[in-house]
Formats: C-alpha cells, structure tokens, sequence
C-alpha cells in the first residue's frame, strides 16, 4: 500500500474522532514510519501495517473491522477528492456511476504508467448487467495476499455515488465473495439526483437536451476511410486471425489474411489477455486500453497502444492503435516515416516536438561548453567546427538512421502486393484481393510469399553453420527423404482445404456431415463426427464450427416448431454432443456419480411394470424412491452451475444471434417466449446427461446388474420433465411419476439455465472455466495428459476418418455442389489431395 492510503485513514480519524485517537491506533498498531515521521504519499509501505492499522482502531474505537474498513473506504474517495492532486482525474473519470467504475482501471494505469506511483499493485474492476440505474461490479484485489478489503471497496463505491456524484437512494449489495466464488461482486442501485430550476434551464442543459433528441446518423466506413483515420489497425475474427491491416501496419509486421494474430503479435496489456482467447479480450475490450507487442527482431520491439473495437455487424474485433515511438531515430529503425501517421495522430506531434527538444538541448549544451573555452582566435575556430560537426552528425542522425539488422529474405517488412498483370493493390485499388472470408472492407495484407523454408530446415538440421566466406560442404547435407516429406504435405494440404472450409461458415463440411448422417450410422458415423470436432479443436476453429451448424438450425426450424429445438437428431446437435463428450465428460461423471451411488445402494431393482411388481403398494413405493431418486439428480445438477464447462453452451448463445434479418425475427420470438430455456435444457440434459445416465459404461462407470433397468427409469422422467410431456394412456403404470413433473422443478431447470447463461459467466468464459472444468483442462495439459506426438497421431487419424468419409460419399457432394460452387471447388480441390498417398500415422 502506498502512503496515500495511509494519509487517508489518518485523515479520517482525526476529522471523525480526533488527533488522540490517531495516535493512540498509530503507537498500538507499531505502524509508525520509521524515525517516528509521517507517511509519505508516494511512497510503498507493507500491506500488513494497514492491517495493523485497522485491528488497532478495532479496540480503540470499539467497532468491528467491517465498520472501520467501510468508513476509511467511503472517506478516502472524499479525502482523494478535496485534498489531491488526483481530485481533478477522478472528476474525469464520468459523470454517472457506470462511466466512473468502467474508468477507474484507467485511472490506476495511469497512476502505474505516468504518474508518481511505478511500484502500484492496483485491484482491477470489471462492469457487467448494466442497466439505467443499477450494474454489477468485480473486483480483484492487486496482490492474492490482499484479503477482506471488500467492505472498503463497498464504502469506497458510496463515496464516488453518492458524495461525489451526488445520486440518491444508493444500495451496495455485495452478492458475490471470494472465499465462495474467487471474486466480490456487488450489485450497486441509484436513482439519479434530481435537477434544480437553475441547471434545467442552463445551456448545458439544453445542449445535452438537444444531442438526445437527435440521433447520430449511422454511417458505413470505407476501407479507405478506415486505413486513412488509423493506418496501423488490425482487425482479426473470432478465431483470431488477421482479416485486414492498415497500410503503414504491413510495412512493419509482415503478415497476411487469414494468419493468427499470435503468430505475429503478444499482448502486453492487460495481461490477464492473450491470444487466442477472444472472449478474454472481448470482456476487456470496453474498459481497459491494449498494447500489443510486435518481435521486430532479436533487438526491437515494436509496441502498438490502442483501443479494441468490436464490429458486430461482420462479427470483427477491430484493434485501432498507434504504434509508440520514442525518437525520430527508432522510428526510422522500424521504417515508418511521419507521412504513414494519420493527420490527427498525436504520434507524429509527439515525435517531432521531442526531436526539437532534443536538439535544443544539443545546441544549449554545445554552446555551454564553447562559452567555457579561451576566447582565443584558435579556440574560437575549433569551438565552431566542433559545433558544426555537431550539427553534421544531427542530421546524419535524422536523414541516415541505423539499419535493422533484419534479414531481408525472411523478415523483410511485406510490400504491397501485386496482381498477375504487376499492378499493386492499395488503398485506391478497385479489385480487392480474392476470398476474404467475411464481408468486411478489406485492406491488401500483402502476398507473403510461401517458400519451402520448412523443407530447407530439414536438409540444413544437421548442416553445422557456416561463416560468410566459408561455403559449406555439400557432403555434410543428408541427401533428402522425399517419400515421408511428399506424404506429409499432401496431409498437411488435405487438412488446410478442409480447415479453410470455415471462411464459408463451413458449408462444406456441414454438407457432408449431413450425408453421413443422413446415410450411415454406428461406429462410421462416430469416426467422422469424432474427426470433424478433434480437428477443428486442435486448429481452434471449433467454437465457430459450433456456432456455424447451430445457427443452421435454428434457421432451419419456422416458427411453429421452435419449441422442438435442438431436441431432433442434426448436425450441430450430434456435433455439440461430440464437443462435450470429449470436453465435459468429467462434470457428466460429477452430476451422475451420487445417481449411481443411490442406485447402487437398493437392495434391488426399482420396477413399475404391473407384470414385475406383485402389488399395488409395492409399485406405489417403487414410485415414490424412483421420484426421490430423479429429485436427488435434478437438485444436484441444477447446484452445479458453478462447476459446469460453460463453453459449450456459451457457442449456442453466440450462435442464438445471426446476422440474417430472417433468422433474427425467429430467434427473438424464440428467446423472448418462454421456449429459450427449454431449448438450452434440451442441449444439455436430453444430449448430454441422459445417454450417461441410460448407458453408464459409455462414460466409463460400473455398475451392478439390474441397476441400468432403475436408471433408464429415472432417465425417462427427466426426459419427459425436460419435454414438458406427461406420462398418459401410452404407459398408464407411470402415472404414479406424474408428480415428478412439477411446476417447482420446471422453474429451478429455467434458473439453471439462467445462471449458465448469466452474463458474468458470458464475460468470464475465457478464464473461468469451473472447477470441473479447470480440473479437466489441467489433466489434460499435465503429466497425464498424451503428449505432443500422440495428440497429433490423434489429429493426423481424424484427418484420415474425413478423408475416408469424403471418399465415400463424393457421389452426394457432387449432387450437392451444383447448387453450391463454393462446394464445388472445394470437393476438387480436396478430391484431388484425398487420392494421394497420405501417412497413416504422425510423422
């Protein structure tokens, strides 16, 4: 904690209680500065002494901590207000709760970044549910050991509402804690203050009366337009790959449409983000600035400040940035000039007023020293000519900057492309490059040229280097294995073909799915759907093939037959149910383990068929342990929220919003009737947890004999629960389970569904992953886990059961490619790799 804080808690005491009290908590807490003086603002002291602080002012005022630490909290907003010099920066922050708590993370990197406190380990805050008079606000504390500060961070948030800002009616409900659940969440109400005679009639008033009243005009942005007001964007897609750059960016950062942004870009900060975990940066996009950071070469790095902008129309993140530069010098290093900054860059300004600057000192410095010399005619001719050399080198310095070491061959900044007639495409081009995989305005990324880099590498491995002038042997390079090398490009050629598929919302691989579905059947069918959802896994493509095929039917159901949503067999149903077998299958094992055990522990078998019970009162009890049995299953999954792998169901939400003004009128019919819930509940109890249920060897769990006879049971009054059906006259002697499916257990499913499908946990998805969920990712990244051999021996066979499954069934996709081109280039292209000899194993 820095001494601010400290003066802030002394301030509060004195001014509530007195200067002896002060010193009274000071000499019990022995958390005097050293020398018996007073703390200083800008200086670092050890978090422990706060804590000292606060228990000694426990037994001298005879309050409870919570008291303490909520009243320090609410004065040190007033204290950092009226007597700082921060005061102004806090009025900066916003004018209305929401701006001010979604700009204090600002706040806190400038104080680490510019201002007088470098060593600041600052909480974090994040706003989410934010509505006209209420959000919901997250915070982190800077350092793990920083524990029960939440009261301050609540007396805290009334000071900047309802001193600072004036509002009414505030609440500060904390909901959420970090013992229970890694993170204090407060739900924070106001009601806004009510405006006098005077500001009603002020010309602020009216101005602010006016610009409500007229709506900004929407205008589309060019690509030109877009290059022109930041030309060193980039913008990257869901998976995180580069869909357009602006022209002074592809000077520098050699790359292309279509590479991952990783490839050529880390983030610095925030550093809870990075690559390729969109919906991280996503969440961070509106309240926290990004740097990136570009490995120029082993000397440089070239840092990008700027801002994510997310363009929802054509599903984008837009990072509009400057590059940060020091000296006219380093940016010569990195090729760029003044004329590749926008017009109202301060950028440019900067560089140039610190290049006066610099000279000024020069010059300053260089007369200084002349004034000391003997004014003798000699001394006084030397003076100018070393001044004059001084001027020479100044401008060799700025006309003649020093050369990167790049290596022109392989990391030369990227030129502008040109097309097969050598013309450029530019800004002022007409004819863009060809597939851009969105419909976005795109900028030429430029053509970076695929050399056998790869190829030479391996004949070079085990070449040892050889100097400028000493050429090297050609005995010492091992004569080539063509055979496994040709084997591997045309593996490697088949599984981009069929990767590049998703830059057309994989229309291509969703068709031959279909044909396997519709066609095939058991183990084949398993093969290909397992080999479709490993593949993209492993390329990081699989959220977007998620939301791609269930999008698809959603489209693909009108409005009558939405209440049977995703409870058919279709490709993105069997799809998601493969994702989350191989993903979830440890949190389907958690929700069905205290089933088994129940079941397990019956002295026999649970029976309702009149033909396997003797009487009545032994089928009446039979009901009633199989409704307390479906109870215990239900109650236990709809508490584990917490626990479950919300990924999957967060791509079925994303998907829940295409673009298509058609499909949009029925998802919102969907959603705001009450159909929304059960379509997610179908998702996740009928293709997900029930087939455990009925089949418990098929995730791995024993169970004795008889028992799968009570489960399949238990299995049917979910079902039904979920279907909102009732047993009837088709099974009469299940209508004693009718009570199962009550009105109670229907509202705690919509509540389940709800907190999966809350916007904190939408926010939160890239990081938080439940603990299940993280126990699973961490088995699978650690020492249990198959290594990097095994998991692409894995991939390489997934590629093979595609391949195989094409072969197969080229006769319907060449039907289905006359009414898609797109499918038609593709199925030749991928025909003509598939007939190769390709490696059955990992190599």
């Amino acid at each position: 904690m820095y001494g601010h804080v400290f003066l802030a808690v002394k301030d509060c005491v004195v001014s509530k209680f007195g200067e002896a009290a002060w010193l009274k908590i000071l000499a019990l807490s022995r958390a005097a500065p050293a020398g018996g003086g007073e703390f200083i603002a800008m200086q670092a002291y050890d978090d422990k002494g706060l804590y000292d602080v606060v228990a000694a002012a426990c037994k001298v005022l005879n309050v409870t901590a919570e008291t303490v630490l909520e009243i320090a909290g609410r004065h040190f907003i007033a204290y950092t207000h009226k007597k700082t010099a921060h005061g102004q920066l806090l009025e900066l922050m916003g004018n209305n709760p929401i701006d001010i708590l979604c700009n204090i993370n600002k706040l806190h990197a400038h104080l680490l970044k510019v201002a007088h406190f470098p060593e600041i380990a600052s909480p974090t805050f994040r706003c989410t549910n934010k509505k006209a008079n209420s959000v919901r606000l997250h915070y982190t504390p800077g350092k793990e050991s920083r524990v029960g500060l939440a009261p301050f961070v609540n007396g805290a948030i009334r000071g900047l509402v309802e001193d600072m800002l004036k509002c009414t009616d505030v609440t500060v409900e904390q909901i959420k804690s970090r013992e229970k659940h890694q993170t204090d969440v407060f739900l924070i109400t106001w009601a806004s203050p009510a405006r006098s005679d005077a500001d009603e009639d002020s010309p602020s008033t009216e101005l602010s009366t006016l610009i409500d009243d007229l709506m900004p005009v929407k205008y589309g942005l060019s690509a030109k337009g877009v290059s022109r007001l930041f030309p060193f964007h980039v913008a990257f897609d869901k998976e995180c790959n580069i869909v357009q750059a602006g022209a002074s960016l592809q000077k520098v950062v050699p790359m292309e449409q279509g590479d991952p942004m990783s490839q050529h870009f880390a983030i610095k900060d925030p550093d809870t983000c990075a690559f390729p975990q969109f919906r991280a940066i996503h969440s961070k996009r509106k309240h926290t600035p990004f740097t990136l950071v570009h490995q120029y070469d082993d000397q440089k790095q070239l840092l990008l400040c700027g801002e994510m902008v997310w363009y929802k129309a054509k599903s984008v993140m837009v990072f509009a940035c400057s590059p940060v530069l020091q000296t006219l010098e380093e940016a010569k290093y990195f090729g760029i000039d003044i004329s590749d900054f926008a017009l109202c860059d301060q950028a440019q300004a900067h560089l140039l007023i610190q290049h006066a600057q610099s000279t000024k000192e020069k010059e300053d410095g260089g007369a200084g020293a002349a004034a000391k010399e003997d004014s003798s005619p000699s001394s006084k001719d030397e003076g100018s000519g070393s001044r004059g050399d001084r001027k020479a080198g100044l401008l060799r310095s700025f006309f003649m900057p020093p050369v990167s070491p790049r290596k022109k061959e392989s990391t030369h900044p990227l030129k502008m492309s040109s097309d097969s007639n050598g013309h450029d495409f530019s800004l002022d081009s007409r004819t863009p490059p060809d597939a851009c995989p969105l419909h976005v305005p795109r900028l030429n990324l430029g053509d970076k040229k695929r050399s056998n880099r790869t190829l030479k590498f391996m004949l070079d491995s085990q070449t040892p280097p050889a100097s400028a002038t000493t050429a090297p042997e050609k005995k010492t390079c091992p004569p080539p294995k063509p055979a496994p090398i040709i084997r591997n490009r045309v593996y490697h050629a088949f599984s981009e073909a069929l990767l590049s598929d998703s830059w057309d919302r994989f229309i291509f691989i969703r068709t031959l799915l279909n044909s396997v579905l519709m066609q095939e059947g058991g183990e084949e069918m398993r093969k290909v759907f397992e080999g479709v959802v490993r593949l993209n896994r492993d390329a990081g493509k699989i959220r977007h093939l998620l939301e791609c095929t269930l999008a698809a039917d959603i489209k693909a159901h009108n409005q009558e037959e939405m209440a049977l949503l995703f409870r058919g067999e279709s490709v993105g149903v069997r799809l998601w149910s493969t994702f989350m077998g191989q993903e979830a299958n440890e949190y389907r094992l958690y929700c069905s383990q205290p089933l088994f055990q129940a079941v397990e522990a019956l002295d026999r078998p649970l029976e309702m068929h009149p033909g396997r019970v003797t009487s009545d009162t032994e089928r009446d009890a039979n009901a009633k342990k199989l409704i307390g049995l479906a109870q215990t299953f239900l109650d236990h999954v709809c508490a584990s929220a917490e626990f479950c792998p919300v990924y999957g169901l967060l791509t079925f939400l994303h998907s829940s919003v295409p673009c298509q003004a058609e499909t949009l009128t029925r998802v919102v019919d969907l959603w705001v009737g009450r159909s929304w819930w059960r379509a997610i509940a179908s998702l996740l109890f009928l293709r997900f947890l029930s087939p455990g249920i009925v089949n418990p060897a098929a995730i791995g769990q024993e169970v004795k004999e008889g028992t799968p006879r009570t489960l399949l049971l238990v299995s049917k009054m979910v079902n039904n629960l979920m279907n909102e059906v009732a047993f009837g006259d088709k099974e009469p002697f299940m209508l004693p389970l009718n009570s199962f499916l009550n009105h109670q257990n229907k509202e705690a499913v919509q509540r389940f569904v709800q907190n999966l499908t809350d916007e904190e946990a939408i926010a939160g998805a890239a990081s938080t992953r439940g603990a299940v969920g993280q126990a699973a990712s961490a088995a699978d990244a650690g020492g249990g886990a198959p290594d990097e051999a095994v998991g692409g021996y894995r991939t390489s066979m997934a590629v093979d059961a595609i391949r195989e499954a094409l072969l197969r069934h080229h006769d319907a996709m060449w039907t289905s490619a006359k009414e898609h081109p797109s499918i038609e280039a593709k199925l030749r292209r991928l025909l003509t790799v598939a007939l190769c000899d390709m490696p059955t194993e990992y190599c």
